[in-house]
């Protein structure tokens, strides 16, 4: 019994022809152009640009094999294992890693890689970083942060955070660019008590009390607002701007200057050869406005 014939490719068996009387067939090929063959020269042969060479996907190397054509200005190339994806050392953003394409990353960077994707190094030493569904946020305590990588100090509370930010003289201790106040802590020569307006000594680096009475203390540069009877123990004193606390049931608007025998008067000094010198003017019933202004010495 005769084995059924296998049909012939649709490009092959519509290319086979009868022969001229009739009879048998002629070995005459025609190509189906829609297939990518055509005939050149009596031969035979696949047409590249229907192929896909207009895309640069096939070519036919100096062999005459047919290869893939691989662009390698498009980061692929060919290698001895077929077509690769060719990664630059210069560009070490991805690699290969048991074969499959991944991501690399610089873990000295603080970026890491998980089960759910890239992520964010989080150090947990000290905890001042967390991350959640809504992205990275700031935790833990202000203690616990660094400044240039160095801890800042136990001072470092919210509570005391809070007195540097409020915008206001919130205590003694500090004063704001908000509230116009400037001054510092300096070292005492004699005692100071609040409110007394003080001089630069001639011992250096030291303050004592001024009075409008006794020309070589008529110099008032501030006016203390804490007390030191210690000589060398510093008082916190205020040269321009808020001195709190250094007034008990003050008329604001009240001007205040220097008195004879020291300290605050509301009471322009008239006296022979004192000095008048204007320390400010009353805030409120506790605050004095410091505004030092000189008007020299009585006839």
């Amino acid at each position: 019994m005769a084995q059924p014939v296998s049909p012939l490719p649709k490009a092959l068996r519509t290319g086979l022809q009868p022969g001229a009387s009739g009879g048998g067939i002629q070995g005459k090929v025609t190509a189906d152009e829609d297939y990518g063959l055509v005939i050149v020269g009596g031969v035979l042969r696949i047409d590249l640009a229907s192929a896909g060479a207009g895309t640069g996907g096939l070519e036919f190397d100096g062999s005459g094999d047919l290869q893939v054509n691989a662009d390698t200005t498009a980061g692929t190339e060919l290698t001895s294992n077929g077509v690769a994806i060719d990664l630059a050392a210069t560009n070490p953003g991805l690699t290969f890693e048991s074969g499959d394409l991944a991501v690399q990353v610089s873990g000295s960077q603080g970026i890491i890689r998980t089960a759910s994707g890239i992520a964010i190094e989080i150090d947990d030493t000290p905890d001042t970083l967390d991350v959640d569904a809504d992205g990275l946020k700031v935790v833990g305590l202000p203690s616990l942060f660094k400044v240039n990588d160095t801890a800042v100090g136990a001072t470092v509370t919210a509570p005391n955070l809070d007195t540097l930010t409020d915008g206001s003289n919130a205590d003694a201790l500090h004063s704001h660019a908000a509230g116009g106040s400037i001054g510092d802590d300096y070292n005492v020569d004699s005692a100071v008590a609040v409110g007394d307006p003080v001089y630069w000594t001639s011992t250096g680096d030291r303050i004592s009390p001024a009075d409008a009475a006794t020309l070589a203390t008529t110099k008032p540069f501030a006016v203390a607002t804490t007390a030191q009877a210690t000589v060398g123990n510093p008082a916190t004193c205020i040269a321009i701007g808020i001195a709190a606390s250094v007034f008990v049931g003050a008329t604001p608007g009240t001007r205040y200057y220097l008195a004879s025998g020291g300290g605050l008067t509301a009471t322009r000094p008239t006296g022979s050869g004192n000095r008048v010198i204007q320390m400010g003017f009353a805030k409120n019933s506790t605050d004095l406005w410091v505004e030092i202004q000189d008007y020299g010495r009585v006839a």
